[in-house]
């Protein structure tokens, strides 16, 4: 953990501190998870400061991979994180339809279906 404020609810944390820490890292793949994914709205979270945290964890990333839940697909949150062209990849269920990766992609990003894993 990089320090701030926790929030219980998304288990991510926030605040002038974690922005501050976040500055001096610098990740190869940044895997992000967003409240919403939309084409044209972009990559979206319910609070501010969880954005600007995001934000500035995407920075520092040479590649930030979203892993995005059927609920979250073509959906958009009141604050902008980044548009989907910032992207390097969307990771998205198995079963999602043609047309929401014809959409999403039509957006500007890679867009790939989560493999599952083979049964034993």
């Amino acid at each position: 953990m990089l320090g701030g404020r926790l929030f219980r609810h998304s288990m991510v944390n926030v605040g002038a501190a974690v922005i501050d820490a976040a500055s001096r890292l610098r990740a190869d793949i940044y895997f992000m998870g967003v409240t919403g994914v939309h084409p044209k709205a972009g990559l979206s979270t319910g609070d501010a400061e969880e954005a600007a945290v995001k934000r500035a964890l995407h920075e520092r990333a040479a590649e930030t991979i979203v892993l995005a839940s059927a609920e979250k697909l073509m959906a958009a949150s009141p604050f902008l994180v980044t548009s989907l062209t910032e992207i390097s990849l969307l990771v998205v269920p198995p079963k999602t339809p043609n047309g929401v990766v014809r959409a999403l992609r039509a957006g500007g990003v890679k867009v790939q279906r989560a493999q599952m894993p083979p049964r034993p």
